[in-house]
């Protein structure tokens, strides 16, 4: 079992702050992934169930023709992503 945290991608990776991952939601008649790196993970009590809840910036890379409307920050509640590359495995960018 690995130590990185509690709360875990429908493949069972634990997802951390700084991880970038991949989600797909609805957009008119159908779905469309983004990405973006986590900013908070938490877990929220609904209806006496523990739901998954992390907060995500997204990076601006999506699917499909029509472009992103905003880069805000965004809450996803469900096991709907994936983590594509790890926090620890990121190369330190120059600042």
């Amino acid at each position: 079992m690995s130590k990185r945290g509690v709360v875990s991608d429908f493949r069972g990776t634990e997802v951390r702050e700084g991880d970038t991952i991949v989600w797909w939601a609805r957009h008119g008649n159908t779905t469309r992934g983004s990405e973006g790196i986590v900013q908070d993970v938490s877990t929220e009590k609904y209806k006496g169930r523990l739901i998954p809840a992390i907060t995500v910036k997204p990076t601006g890379r999506n699917s499909g023709f029509v472009a992103r409307v905003s880069l805000d920050k965004t809450t996803i509640l469900s096991d709907q992503w994936t983590v594509v590359e790890f926090a620890e495995d990121k190369p330190e960018r120059a600042a």
